[in-house]
C-alpha cells in the first residue's frame, strides 16, 4: 500500500536503541518505515505496566524534539495557532497519515489516523500522537484533566481502567478515527514559555508548507491517488473526477500519468478496496452493508462478488475466518 514513514529522531526517542536505521531523504532528513515503528512500539506497549508505555512517552517530547515542526508550534502566538499548525505540519514528521483540526461551538477536536490499513495493530500509534497533542496543550496552559473525549479506532485489549485514570476520562473504543476534544476557550491561551510574533509566526508557517508542497511533488501520482482514496473511502467521493480535481489535475491528466507509471487508477481503487474492506471485516464489527457503502459498491451483492473474487470466500466467511484460530474455537471478539 503506502510507503509510509517516520522521522528517525522521533522513533529513537520513543523505542531507545530498538529504532533502527533511517533512509536519507532528499532534504537530508532521515525516516524509517512506519511498518517497523508501529510493531516495535505495539511491543513496549505490551509489556509496559498498564499499557501505559506510548501515552507517557508522547509527554516526554519538547519542542525541539520535533525538528521544524516543533519550532514553529513553539512561537506560535496561541494554542489555537499551534494546534492548526500541528495538524497541517505532521506529515513532516510522518506520511500515510490524515491530521485534521476542528472547531465547532464550544469543543476543539483533534484527529488522527493512519490511511494505511495494511499497518496494524497501530494502538500505540494512536495512543502516542494523542499524548503528543495532549502535551502541547499542557505547555499552552491547558490543565491535564481538561480533556473532554478520547476516542480510539481499536477494540480495547485490556481493562482501560489505568489509561482512564492516566487521562482523567474514560476512552471512547471502536471509533471511525483516533481523536482528543477539549474546551475552546483555551485555544486562545498563550505559551508558557513565550511566543514569537504572530508575523513570524506566519512566515515560518508558510516556509513550512512550501516544504511540504515540495516534497508532495516529488511523490509518484499512483501514490497520491492512493492516499487521497484511502483519505476518502467512506467519507467522500472515490470518483475519478473527484480526485483528480483534488490534485489540480483534469481527468484525463490523471489517466495519462497514471498509465506512465503502468497502472490505472481503475486498478488503484480496487487495491484500496480490497486493502481496506479486509480491515473493516476483520478488525470492525460494522454491517456487510455498511462496509459495501463505504467502499464504494452500489449494493452489498457487488460487494461480495468482488471480495469472493479476490479472496475465494465471500465477506462473512472472510470475517469468521479472522475470528477462528488455529485451534478451530471462536475468538470472543476481533482483535484490536
Amino acid at each position: 500500500m503506502l510507503n509510509s514513514v517516520i522521522s528517525e529522531t522521533i522513533a529513537g526517542t520513543v523505542l531507545g536503541g530498538d529504532a533502527g536505521h533511517g533512509q536519507p531523504s532528499v532534504e537530508g532528513e532521515s525516516f524509517v518505515p512506519l511498518s517497523f515503528f508501529v510493531d516495535r512500539l505495539e511491543t513496549l506497549r505490551q509489556r509496559s505496566e498498564g499499557g501505559l508505555y506510548a501515552w507517557t512517552a508522547g509527554e516526554i517530547f519538547t519542542f525541539d524534539m520535533l525538528g521544524d515542526l516543533g519550532e514553529i508550534i513553539a512561537c506560535a502566538p496561541t494554542l489555537g495557532h499551534a494546534m492548526r499548525q500541528l495538524a497541517q505540519g505532521l506529515p513532516m514528521l510522518q506520511s500515510g497519515a490524515e491530521t485534521s483540526f476542528t472547531v465547532i461551538d464550544d469543543e476543539a477536536r483533534l484527529s488522527y489516523r493512519v490511511l494505511d490499513p495494511e499497518i496494524w495493530p497501530r494502538r500505540g500509534d494512536a495512543e502516542i500522537t494523542l499524548s503528543l497533542a495532549q502535551n502541547i496543550c499542557m505547555r499552552f496552559g491547558m490543565p491535564r484533566g481538561a480533556l473532554r473525549q478520547v476516542g480510539l479506532e481499536y477494540v480495547p485489549d485490556r481493562d482501560p481502567s489505568d489509561c482512564a485514570r492516566h487521562l482523567r476520562v474514560m476512552p471512547r473504543f471502536d471509533q471511525t478515527e483516533n481523536y482528543v476534544a477539549f474546551p475552546a476557550r483555551f485555544l486562545s491561551n498563550p505559551s508558557v514559555t513565550g511566543s514569537a510574533g504572530t508575523q513570524e509566526f506566519s512566515e515560518r508557517s508558510r516556509a513550512l508548507l512550501d516544504r511540504l508542497s515540495r516534497r508532495q511533488s516529488r511523490l509518484a501520482t499512483g501514490e497520491l491517488v492512493r492516499a487521497r482514496i484511502l483519505r476518502h473511502i467512506g467519507r467522500g467521493s472515490l470518483g475519478q473526477a473527484s480526485i483528480a480535481s483534488e490534485l489540480g489535475m483534469s481527468d484525463r491528466s490523471l489517466r495519462r500519468k497514471l498509465s506512465l507509471e503502468a497502472t490505472s487508477y481503475h486498478d488503484i481503487l480496487e487495491e484500496c478496496r480490497r486493502a481496506q474492506g479486509e480491515a473493516l471485516l476483520t478488525r470492525t464489527e460494522r454491517s456487510l452493508g455498511d462496509i459495501a457503502h463505504a467502499l464504494g459498491y452500489s449494493d452489498q451483492t457487488a460487494f461480495s462478488r468482488a471480495f469472493s473474487r479476490w479472496f475465494s470466500m465471500c465477506p462473512s466467511e472472510i470475517r469468521k475466518s479472522a475470528r477462528q484460530p488455529a485451534g478451530g474455537e471462536l475468538m470472543p471478539g476481533l482483535a484490536g
